[in-house]
Formats: structure tokens, C-alpha cells, sequence
């Protein structure tokens, strides 16, 4: 067991030891940075949760990657200044506690049951419990950051400015000859953008479905922020939500314009104010879009994007052909595909799935089981978060996840209903349509999206401590 410990800390490199160094590095110093400047000491630490969503994605090792490091210290900080935080009152959300204890029993389950040794299974309790109890963790603390008006203003604030750095960095890439992969993802092997160079990114390294995601929960923080305010702030924060629409259409994920449209007439109804900043918001968008194209689409070219080397199980010579070109404005989604090999692999593996991270392992080698299905080629993983943790972890893991999103979303219609803190609607409607978007996309396990569920969620728990429990 020691040898084996061992040669993993010994696998990682003295430039890679020196990275972290930097990232830790600097994360403290912007923490004690944004403390001072402040005057409120917690808000260091969450900005360095947020910062999980600013930080490239690169790994480490371990199950660990560089946007990992920001919100450990934040979190880390959080427990130093409070080492046991309680946990937040009510029933639905004792409810929700034995949800997340049945997912990480079934995970733990699962990473015994697969681990084909002590370092294999060190990795998949990282990935598979660790992660959890870390999400876990950052509500907690931040639920109990006092004062809670406070925790939520910062956060909502926070949040914003996450999702117009994104959105400024994005059209910045997508609009100026910068090498492609800068913020931007190249077009992919017979994908077609209507002639443009590829889909935003941004800093984050991940999908732009990702992305995406971010920003279905920024809009409507910057919209509810832009009808607080008044003055200049309020056209501020309209341009802010403008830019991030902006970016967000051109990150060409379907079930996030989709989303974030929803969730924008939904406040722009329930709190009418924010009819002009909307308004407003729209206006700058749509310039901000027709400015960007207009220097890097090419309306003409309908043409494939190169090769691009994906990772997920190719379908053999023998398998029917699919398009010739995908075309993000119109071809038939492959989520039918996906959740068919996801369901199909948990039923397989009911009681302990096949172990946290091996569900694409898994699918390259049975293709004929789990590639090839009666909806079409599924090349990926389950892109539903319930699915996913079916398939790692068995139908335990689905049914704490399962629950996990319901509690959360009852959480959250009451913040729509009855919500007494500032932008408590708009965090409300954004985080209904994050959990929508986690039916079509793998959002939980990502570590830049898991967070900021995690943290908003975490403040306008808070906010409620002072109303009657749930």
C-alpha cells in the first residue's frame, strides 16, 4: 500500500508541482486581496470558489485538475474561520442530506466493487466521494457564512462578473485572428457553424456546452442586478447580460439558449422592472452578435470542420454511416442515443454500476452493446446526470441523484414564491434551468459547474435560515 502511494506522488513532475505552487500561490493573495478590499473576510474564499470557472482545465493527476485548486483553498479558508458549520434546518433539505449520504454510499459501493487495485480505487473514491462530500461541504459553509443578506449580494455579484469576464474573453477570441483552441473550440470533424470558426469556450478548457451552462446561471443574476441598480450600474449590468447572451448564442449549445430564454422571460414576467434592463440587454446582444460574426463567419462556407480527436468510442466500419455534415442549427439531437447506452449500462450493473469515470471504458469495449443503439451511434456518455450516475454507480446512485435534483428544485420554486432576499427569483429561475440542462448534459461531475450550482445554492439556503423551515 505504501509503495503504492508512493509511485502516484512520485508520477507528478517538478514543473507540474511548480504550477500548483503558482495557482495556490495566487489564489491567496487574491483572496486576502478581495478580504481587505472588502472589509467582509468571507469573501475572499468566495471568489475562490467562483474562480473554479476561471481557471483552463488541466490535469493533474489524481482526479485532480488546476481549477480544482482555487476552490480547495476557498473552502479551505471557510473551515479554518468556522470548523464545523452545522447543518441548515428543515425537512426537504434533511431530505436532501440523505440523498447526497445514499449517492456517495452507492459510489463508495461502486469504487470497491470495480477498483482493480489500491491505486485504481484511491482514484475512484477521489472522483466518486471526494467530489461529493466537497460539494456537499461548500453548501454547508457557505449557507452559514454570516451575515447571509451579505453572503448573497457577494455571490450574486460574484457570479456575474464570472459570466461577463467569460463573455467579454469569448467574442474577444471568436472575433480577432488569435490562434484557434484560445477560448475557442475549432469547428469538429463534419460539424458545420454555418461558416463560423468554431464555438466560444472561454478560459474554462471544457465543452461550450459548459459554458453554456455558466451562463444560463449568470444572465439572470446580471439581469436581477441591473434592475437593483440605478444610474449607470443599471446600464452596466444590461450590457453585462447583453455580452453574455452574446457569447452564450455563439457557444451554439441548443439546450442552453434555450434554457437561459426561458429563464430570462420567466423573471422579465414575474419582476416586471426588468422589462428595460432586458430590453436593453437584447439590444446589446444582438449587436454584439452581428459586430463578431461579421469579422469571423463566412455565411458561404458550409463546409466540415478538420478531424477532431473527441476520445469517445468510434463506431466500427460495419456500423450504418451517419451525416455527412451535423449541422448545430438543425440536425436531430443524439441525447436519445446517449441516455439509451447510460440506461442500458445501469440496468446491466445495477448494484454497483462500473465504477465512477468508466462508463466511456466501459462502452468502447462492447460497442455493439452500448454504441451501436436502436436511437443512433452514442459516442460520449450519458449527457443526463441522473443516467451518469446510474451507470458509474448502479440504480442506488441514480435514485440519490434523482432526489438530489428534485429537493433542490422544490428549494428552488420557493425562492420564486417565497423568497424574501435580493435577486432570491433570479438565482431561483437560474437554477431551475441549470437542473434542466443537467438532463441533457453531464454538468455535476464537472468541477467548474458542480461548484457554482453548489455555491449559489449555499447562499440563498442562508438567506431562508431566518424564514420558517421548509
Amino acid at each position: 500500500m505504501g509503495a503504492s502511494l508512493v509511485s502516484i506522488l512520485g508520477s507528478i513532475e517538478l514543473g507540474t508541482l511548480a504550477v500548483i505552487a503558482a495557482i495556490a500561490g495566487a489564489s491567496v493573495l487574491t483572496a486576502w486581496a478581495i478580504s481587505r478590499a472588502s472589509r467582509w473576510q468571507p469573501a475572499g474564499p468566495l471568489a475562490l470558489l467562483v474562480a473554479a470557472a476561471l481557471v483552463p482545465t488541466v490535469p493533474i493527476g489524481f482526479h485532480v485538475s488546476t481549477d480544482d485548486i482555487p476552490p480547495l483553498i476557498g473552502l479551505g479558508m471557510l473551515v479554518y474561520s468556522r470548523p464545523w458549520p452545522g447543518v441548515p434546518g428543515g425537512r426537504l433539505w434533511r431530505v436532501g442530506l440523505g440523498a447526497v449520504i445514499l449517492a456517495v454510499v452507492a459510489r463508495v459501493l461502486a469504487s470497491v466493487a470495480n477498483a482493480t487495485g489500491f491505486a485504481d480505487g484511491l482514484f475512484m473514491l477521489a472522483e466518486g466521494v471526494g467530489r461529493p462530500l466537497f460539494l456537499l461541504a461548500a453548501v454547508a459553509y457557505v449557507a452559514t457564512t454570516e451575515p447571509p443578506a451579505l453572503t448573497t449580494v457577494w455571490v450574486v455579484r460574484f457570479l456575474a462578473l464570472l459570466g461577463s469576464f467569460q463573455a467579454v474573453v469569448g467574442l474577444l477570441a471568436f472575433a480577432l485572428p488569435l490562434p484557434l483552441d484560445v477560448a475557442v473550440q475549432p469547428v469538429r470533424h463534419l460539424e458545420s457553424l454555418g461558416g463560423c470558426p468554431g464555438r466560444i469556450t472561454g478560459t474554462l478548457g471544457l465543452s461550450p456546452n459548459h459554458l453554456g451552462a455558466i451562463f444560463v446561471l449568470t444572465i439572470p443574476l446580471s439581469l436581477s442586478l441591473g434592475a437593483a441598480a440605478r444610474g449607470w450600474q443599471r446600464w452596466g449590468w444590461s450590457a453585462a447580460a447583453g455580452f453574455q447572451a452574446a457569447a452564450l448564442i455563439l457557444t451554439f449549445t441548443r439546450s442552453s439558449l434555450v434554457l437561459a430564454a426561458v429563464a430570462c422571460i420567466v423573471l422579465l414576467v414575474y419582476k416586471w422592472r426588468t422589462l428595460i434592463v432586458g430590453g436593453a440587454a437584447l439590444a446589446v446582444a444582438a449587436m454584439a452578435v452581428a459586430a463578431v460574426t461579421t469579422f469571423a463567419c463566412a455565411p458561404s462556407a458550409d463546409g466540415p470542420g478538420e478531424p477532431f480527436e473527441s476520445g469517445a468510442p468510434s463506431p466500427d466500419a460495419s456500423a450504418p454511416a451517419g451525416p455527412s455534415i451535423v449541422d448545430r442549427f438543425g440536425d436531430q439531437s443524439d441525447r436519445l442515443a446517449l441516455w439509451y447506452s447510460g440506461a442500458r449500462m445501469m440496468l446491466d450493473y445495477p448494484v454497483a454500476g462500473v465504477g465512477p469515470g468508466r462508463m466511456l471504458e466501459v462502452m468502447r469495449s462492447d460497442p455493439a452493446r452500448y454504441v451501436h443503439t436502436p436511437y443512433g451511434v452514442s459516442t460520449s456518455s450519458a449527457h443526463n446526470t441522473i443516467l451518469l450516475a446510474g451507470a458509474e454507480s448502479g440504480v442506488l446512485g441514480a435514485l440519490g441523484l434523482a432526489v438530489l435534483n428534485g429537493v433542490i428544485a422544490l428549494a428552488a420554486i420557493r425562492w420564486v414564491f417565497f423568497g424574501s432576499a435580493p435577486y432570491a427569483a433570479a438565482a431561483a429561475v437560474a437554477i431551475l434551468a441549470f437542473l434542466a440542462q443537467g438532463m441533457v448534459n453531464n454538468l455535476f461531475s464537472v468541477p467548474a459547474t458542480s461548484i457554482l450550482l453548489s455555491l449559489l445554492v449555499g447562499a440563498f439556503v442562508g438567506a431562508e435560515r431566518s424564514d420558517r423551515a421548509i
